[in-house]
């Protein structure tokens, strides 16, 4: 772990994502870590995003897709379908929201999918942003009740990727 300033605010370095040659790492306080390869050095960017939500956050997945940085972030609530996705912006000034996802409505184009049955847990993980074949929009991958779906941004639809079955 790497401390920062004065608050003492603790930075796992672990599960990285590169982008832009650069190594960076997700963290819950006011700034976070990356580290430049070409430059050998370690420097500071910006980790608090906006408050989307009233409930306080369970994870956060972090992921990069054609040179762009995402944060998605679920929340602690009751019944918890839904997850904020946020994009650094280019210049590592801030992050933006960028659109909130309900893996409930996946419940529509796929019936069989159990979610939100448990109490303060959402029945989805591995919340994955990758880069769409045809789009510069991204998609958002999921594990959801034994499947792998995905959401594209632009479609705004589902889609079925893998069913390990029963």
């Amino acid at each position: 772990s790497f401390e920062v300033d004065e608050d003492e605010q603790e930075i796992e370095l672990t599960n990285g994502v590169f982008c832009n040659g650069r190594i960076h790492w997700c963290g819950y306080g006011e700034e976070s870590l990356y580290f430049d390869v070409e430059k050998e050095c370690l420097e500071t960017m910006p980790m608090a995003l906006p408050s989307r939500m009233d409930a306080p956050e369970t994870c956060r997945y972090f992921s990069e897709s054609r040179g762009v940085l995402y944060v998605a972030v679920t929340y602690c609530m009751s019944v918890c379908l839904e997850f904020d996705v946020f994009e650094m912006a280019r210049d590592y000034s801030e992050w933006n929201w960028k659109k909130r996802v309900n893996v409930g409505d996946a419940v529509n184009a796929f019936p069989e999918l159990e979610l939100g049955c448990i109490e303060y847990y959402p029945g989805f993980s591995g919340v994955c942003i990758i880069g769409s074949e045809k789009q510069e929009e991204p998609m958002v991958v999921v594990w959801a009740d034994g499947k792998i779906i995905s959401f594209d941004f632009r479609q705004g639809a589902w889609k079925m990727l893998y069913d390990l079955g029963p």
